[in-house]
């Protein structure tokens, strides 16, 4: 299947080692300054977006802005995705750590966020829980088959980062992160996508 149809893909190679490396070094050097993000509670935004709780950590630096204005990344995106996508404007490129009990209740991104690209960069990954089965529920229903589960619902797809690069449709498709279970940090990198006439307008 591909990723028009399920709204998801794992891109092994997509990223350099290099590049991985130097992702993560900024990644562990910023960890300092990361702020903490939090959100309590389930709502549906006036576009019928669902946001769940949240809590963990984030921060932004240079080697990732760099990485996600690259040329090769835009390429490879389009021939992934179908779509001629370049990052947000503004840029919500980010380092994410997540540390004992940090999660990511069941949610879809901004509308804006056409593409959104998913890097384990350092730490035990868990799973990303992502459930196409889901896309075209209506959004009262979304909401309380979230609010039931606790914002992480069974069934769906876990994805397990180390084995490459996710390529997520995540303003379309739900997707959540199961409370962490170590004590050591999960570091991963996200950049969302819009498509050029949506990131330019």
């Amino acid at each position: 299947m591909t990723f028009a149809q399920k709204g998801h893909v794992v891109a092994p190679g997509l990223v350099s080692s290099r590049q991985l490396a130097e992702l993560r070094t900024e990644a562990l050097r910023l960890r300092r300054a990361a702020v903490s993000c939090r959100r309590a509670g389930f709502q549906l935004t006036d576009d019928g977006r669902l946001l769940g709780p949240s809590r963990r950590f984030r921060a932004a630096g240079s080697v990732l802005t760099n990485f996600a204005f690259a040329e090769d990344l835009g390429r490879d995106l389009a021939r992934i995705t179908g779509l001629m996508v370049e990052p947000t404007r503004p840029l919500r490129a980010s380092y994410l750590y997540y540390g004992r009990g940090d999660s990511l209740a069941l949610h879809r991104d901004l509308p804006r966020c056409r593409v959104t690209i998913l890097i384990w960069l350092d730490g035990p990954v868990g799973p990303l829980n992502v459930h196409p089965e889901l896309v075209g529920v209506p959004d009262e229903e979304y909401l309380g088959l979230a609010i039931e589960a606790g914002g992480h619902l069974s069934g769906g797809v876990k994805i397990d980062l180390r084995d490459g690069l996710l390529v997520l449709e995540g303003h379309t498709v739900p997707h959540s992160r199961p409370p962490h279970s170590s004590d050591r940090e999960l570091v991963l990198a996200a950049v969302p996508f819009g498509t050029m006439a949506q990131s330019g307008s």
